[in-house]
């Protein structure tokens, strides 16, 4: 029988699922149009649509490279507007830090 720890999702493995899945976001082949479209919205007026891929790609890069707090505020950001990603990796993140409640959220 699994401890309770296991059974939220197995928190110790949790790091380097969100490594993982933030390796494979990164590589995806439309990444860099993803990431075009975040940064090129706010200057061009693309009718204010906010890129969420693009966002969860840029959170990924961000926690890659040693930024995981602001990671977790683009995580928050493109999971709201419904990146299923970003709420993955918020989940993952969440299990990791041992925060079992945000995680399940």
């Amino acid at each position: 029988m699994l401890s309770a720890q296991a059974e939220v999702g197995r928190p110790w493995s949790a790091p380097r699922r969100l490594s993982t899945v933030c390796r494979w976001a990164i590589s995806a082949p439309r990444v860099s149009g993803d990431i075009s479209r975040l940064a090129d919205a706010p200057g061009r007026g693309t009718d204010g649509e906010f890129g969420e891929d693009g966002a969860a790609v840029f959170a990924c890069l961000l926690f890659l490279t040693g930024h995981p707090e602001s990671a977790q505020f683009w995580w928050q950001l493109s999971a709201g507007a419904g990146n299923r990603i970003a709420a993955y990796c918020l989940h993952l993140r969440h299990l990791a830090l041992g925060e079992h409640r945000e995680a399940a959220h």
